[in-house]
Formats: C-alpha cells, sequence, structure tokens
C-alpha cells in the first residue's frame, strides 16, 4: 500500500490592495516605487530596471565614503566600496530580481553619520534628522536589515564606547537622544 503524499497547497487570489501581503502572493518591491518621477515619465519597467542597475554602484559608492572617513585614504577605500558594492550577495539578489534586497547603500551612510557624530563634525541636532530619514528610508526599504540594524547597533554602540573610552569623542551627556 503506497504512502499517501501531501499535495500542495493551491492559493486562490485573495483580491487584497495591491502591495499588501497575502498568502499566495509575494509583497510588490517598493525601491521602484520610490522613483516616482521616473515611473511617472517613463514608467513602471523604466523605474524597476534602473533600481536595479544603480543599486550596486550606489551601495559600492556609499561603502568608499564610509572606509574613506575610516581609513583616509583612497585606494583601500576604494577597493572595499567595491567588494561590498558587487560582492556575491548584490549580484545575486540583483539578478533574481529582488530591489529590496540589492538596495544597501543605507547600511553605510548609517555608520558613516555614527562616524561624523563621534568626530563633531556633525551636531546633535542634524545627526537626529540624518539618522531618522536614513532609518526611515531603510525601514521602507528593506523591513529585515532595519530589524538587524536595530538589534545590532546599540550592541555595537556600547562596544566602541567601551574600547574607546581613553579618546575623544562625546562622553554619555552627549548621546543625541539625551537633553
Amino acid at each position: 500500500m503506497p504512502l499517501p503524499t501531501a499535495q500542495p497547497a493551491v492559493l486562490a487570489p485573495d483580491h487584497a490592495p495591491e502591495g499588501s501581503i497575502s498568502p499566495g502572493r509575494p509583497p510588490r518591491p517598493r525601491c521602484p516605487c520610490s522613483c516616482g518621477p521616473i515611473t511617472a515619465t517613463a514608467g513602471p519597467i523604466a523605474a524597476y530596471n534602473l533600481s536595479l542597475i544603480l543599486a550596486p554602484p550606489a551601495s559600492a559608492w556609499a561603502t568608499f565614503i564610509l572606509a574613506r572617513r575610516l581609513t583616509g585614504k583612497f585606494w583601500p577605500a576604494l577597493f572595499a566600496g567595491f567588494v561590498f558594492g558587487f560582492c556575491a550577495y548584490e549580484i545575486t539578489h540583483e539578478a533574481s530580481g529582488q530591489t529590496n534586497l540589492t538596495v544597501t547603500l543605507l547600511i553605510p551612510l548609517i555608520a558613516y553619520l555614527v562616524l561624523r557624530w563621534w568626530d563633531g563634525s556633525l551636531g546633535r541636532r542634524g545627526f537626529l534628522i540624518w539618522m531618522a530619514l536614513a532609518l526611515a528610508a531603510e525601514f521602507y526599504t528593506f523591513l529585515e536589515a532595519f530589524a538587524d540594524l536595530t538589534l545590532i547597533a546599540p550592541i555595537a554602540l556600547v562596544i566602541g564606547y567601551v574600547v574607546a573610552r581613553g579618546t575623544r569623542g562625546p562622553r554619555w551627556s552627549g548621546w543625541p537622544w539625551t537633553a
């Protein structure tokens, strides 16, 4: 007697609003939607293709800016940007057409903002405004990366504070969220 096999469930369309997550349909990528002017003039396909073409170089540029700030050297920073912007993760997700997974430029830009605030070249108000905009854009673009960022960043910030205790930079009273 043969064993019964499980048949995959076939889900009917649920007529949910466009862009919503439903069991039978994957969520619509949000990155091409943020290219509003391009979508209005050239259409959604052009906006989608443009976001796929520009995502890896933009991620590489953001990493270059961060690495240049950390090292102060051009060629190592350029290499770091190239490695991050055109890594297997980026290229694989770009080939599969997942724009929300290829837009990773906000993560190095958030780290860059923290470095500028720590060095004192970015004031408290400017830091809070730019960080809020970057975090909101990350939340809108890729929710899982935003969740990882909110879990890992405070831990990294405390470790960085403990390691850099004797160096110059803001103290606990200088944190941007304290009055």
